[in-house]
């Protein structure tokens, strides 16, 4: 990959396709692009290339969260359903985009939530036509059958070393009464088991991946440039106004733009261009060139309540000499055969269940082998463990607004935790299943007592609990949604209504929340945007 439009002295470049966000969907549609077409195409990311260590050894991806090189660390507005606290929204501010620093869990959602998005977008967006490009992308360590694939770009794969405290939560959850399955992505989604991972041999494999084939002399890739606005004729957008190193410059494209910068970024960005409700941006001072009134509107996301235990006894992770100790000594075994404990995603167990006793899992455990509080920013003395329980399908609906015309400020999220009522009673009762799972005669190997956990298992002290304590598991979409309607800001072919030369493609564009985590969904969506786009122009 080269950075040739660095070099010119040109104010102008000229590619013929522009993708605006290195992230999982930017980095798919890129690679489908190049197959598809003999196109030159320029791509651009705010952030760096994938050259950090932790960008490569799973174990790194502790420290991304809270690293501002990496992470835009996004905070929300107040949230009122949770006394006002600002909840932390980490993004991927990387080459590779949030796929180079999450927890690697690979995951599709429910086949039932393509129902949903058939409903809303088209057949085009049901399972059977989504089945095969998953499957084309992927290159699963266990081989290909009826519900994997293999020879594709993303590597998936089993832990090499899962901890013992992992496999621990599935033998007590199985034994408590939920199904085992060694599969989340196979016939059922419902039971507990061990997450496969976007992983090849013993290494992340994230979105960053997808360029690697691609020849220099067809990508243009500019890192730490932001995107000022897309260049609007009057007719159709034609380009996009760029800043790097503080200086402006115009990219134009000669087939058109595709918006992939995620379900917080692309809203602002559009309307920052002049696409969005009329009344938003002219708060911001911005120029209405065309009023849709939904792009921004209808946010949604996974709210998240993490319970932690400390630990006495065992191999868990944590702030210890101890762990330092075992850490440190894990890194010959990963050196030389990429083993032991540095494979870990952290989130190694989890599982998905039902709060009400439906077919349909509705609830989702992660189960961390480490005292994990604040989003890995706050850490106490000691080891621990810590479960993470969020509802699927949560009902609340929130924003994102533009907040000025700064292409680098943050705008205004507003998830809207918990403004559904049915949330926080569902929240209350996913909290209840799993408290049970944690008794101390349960864990007898591991003398676990509470570190962060609400004062009982009655419905008002969970509350209380989760008022003080939830935040979001990383999974915001929707803010862009598609469908078949004329109020839908993006169409089932994933180009933004009545803005011709523009497609969106991320998780703004999910017409539900999916049941599960996120990344390898929004691979899918870029995937499938490159497609239509060669066959449109």
């Amino acid at each position: 990959m080269n950075d040739p439009l660095n070099h010119s002295t040109s104010s102008k470049h000229t590619v013929d396709f522009l993708v605006l966000g290195g992230g999982s969907s930017g980095c798919s549609l890129v690679a489908r692009l190049a197959a598809d077409t003999a196109w030159n195409i320029g791509l651009v990311e705010a952030g760096g290339k994938d050259s950090s260590p932790a960008m490569k050894v799973p174990f790194g991806g502790l420290f991304t969260v809270p690293t501002p090189h990496l992470n835009w660390r996004y905070e929300t507005v107040p949230q009122p359903e949770l006394r006002g606290r600002r909840g932390y929204q980490p993004r991927g501010k990387v080459l590779g985009g949030s796929s180079a620093i999450n927890a690697m869990i690979y995951s599709r959602g429910q086949i039932d939530d393509y129902a949903e998005w058939a409903a809303a977008a088209g057949s085009d967006w049901a399972w059977d036509s989504v089945l095969p490009v998953f499957k084309q992308l992927e290159d699963n360590s266990r081989g290909a059958n009826e519900w994997h694939g293999s020879g594709g770009m993303l590597g998936v794969s089993d832990l090499r070393d899962p901890q013992e405290v992992s496999q621990h939560f599935v033998r007590q959850a199985v034994a408590s009464g939920y199904p085992a399955n060694d599969d989340f992505n196979g016939p059922t989604q419902m039971g507990v088991g061990l997450y496969q991972v976007t992983q090849r041999n013993g290494e992340r494999c994230h979105a960053a991946t997808f360029l690697h084939d691609i020849p220099e002399s067809r990508l243009n890739l500019l890192t730490r440039t932001y995107v000022d606005r897309l260049l609007w004729d009057g007719q159709r957008v034609v380009g996009a106004r760029l800043v790097r190193r503080g200086k402006a410059f115009d990219v134009m494209a000669r087939h058109g733009v595709a918006v992939c910068l995620g379900a917080l970024a692309t809203p602002a960005l559009l309307q920052r261009s002049g696409f969005g409700p009329g009344a938003w941006l002219q708060q911001a001072g911005v120029v209405v060139e065309r009023d849709l009134p939904n792009v921004g509107r209808g946010l949604r996301d996974h709210l998240d309540a993490s319970l932690v235990w400390r630990v006495k006894r065992g191999e868990t992770l944590g702030v210890a000499p101890s762990v330092a100790a075992r850490v440190t000594a894990g890194v010959w075994p990963y050196l030389r055969r990429r083993r032991g404990v540095l494979t870990t995603n952290f989130a190694e167990a989890g599982g998905f269940f039902s709060i009400n006793g439906e077919e349909r899992p509705d609830a989702q455990w992660h189960l961390v082998a480490g005292p994990l509080l604040n989003h890995a920013r706050r850490w106490r003395w000691g080891k621990g463990i810590s479960c993470h329980v969020c509802l699927l399908r949560p009902e609340s609906r929130g924003e994102v607004r533009l907040a000025n015309k700064d292409p680098k400020a943050m705008p205004l999220i507003d998830p809207g935790f918990l403004t559904a009522p049915s949330d926080l009673s569902g929240m209350i009762k996913a909290v209840q299943h799993t408290l049970p799972l944690f008794s101390a005669e349960n864990w007898p190997d591991y003398g676990i007592s509470p570190m962060n956990l609400p004062r009982s298992d009655k419905s008002e002290d969970i509350e209380d609990w989760l008022r003080d304590n939830a935040d979001t598991i990383y999974h915001p979409v929707s803010s862009c949604a598609m469908g078949m309607s004329a109020d839908s800001p993006v169409d089932p072919q994933l180009r933004l209504r009545d803005v011709p030369g523009v497609w969106v493609a991320d998780a703004s564009v999910f017409p539900t929340i999916p049941s599960g985590n996120t990344n390898a969904i929004a691979m899918m969506v870029g995937w499938r945007a490159g497609g239509w786009i060669a066959q449109a122009v």
